[in-house]
């Protein structure tokens, strides 16, 4: 959740003359599943501490109808802040390909199944945290826009599965 906090808070100061932003009232309806991650060794004062292993996954960025120039731009961002967080923050490293399990195959309300599907069959090797990123603005989407279609959030963040210690190992962040 970290990661994701420090993400999004790297994107707001590029937006920050938009007003009327609705930040706390967003509500996460579906609540983050449960997954087995393979540590290797967990007992105390053994530790294989690297760099946190983040992957975003764009394929909800690409051609979503957004200029070409909007989604270098998201990419970008996200990847700096990424390699920021690599750099900051220590973890041990999953071992072998980071998997989504649990009792449906949902991570939040935004995330379709079909994009969390590839997950759950092969996962993600070199991967510590996975989050998907959505770039849906002037979808419609409630969050996006306001009453009178001025857009009312510029972005909003979570996880969807933790690990058996309570860990993020996946999230989504919708800029």
């Amino acid at each position: 959740m970290l990661a994701l906090s420090v993400a999004l808070l790297l994107l707001l100061p590029s937006c920050a003359p938009h007003s009327g932003c609705i930040h706390s009232s967003k509500v996460i309806r579906t609540p983050p599943t449960r997954g087995v991650q393979d540590y290797g060794s967990r007992r105390l004062g053994e530790g294989n501490w690297q760099p946190m292993r983040i992957t975003f996954d764009f394929s909800r960025v690409d051609n979503n109808g957004q200029p070409a120039a909007q989604q270098d731009y998201v990419k970008s961002l996200l990847n700096k802040a990424g390699e920021w967080i690599n750099r900051a923050l220590r973890v041990r490293p999953v071992l072998g390909p980071l998997k989504f399990s649990g009792a449906g195959v949902r991570c939040g309300d935004e995330v379709p199944a079909s994009a969390v599907q590839r997950y759950v069959d092969t996962g993600a090797y070199n991967t510590d945290l996975l989050i998907f990123v959505l770039s849906d603005a002037g979808t419609g989407s409630p969050c996006s826009q306001g009453g009178a279609g001025e857009a009312t959030t510029l972005a909003y963040a979570s996880h969807c599965q933790l690990d058996q210690d309570d860990r993020p190992v996946f999230g989504f962040i919708q800029v």
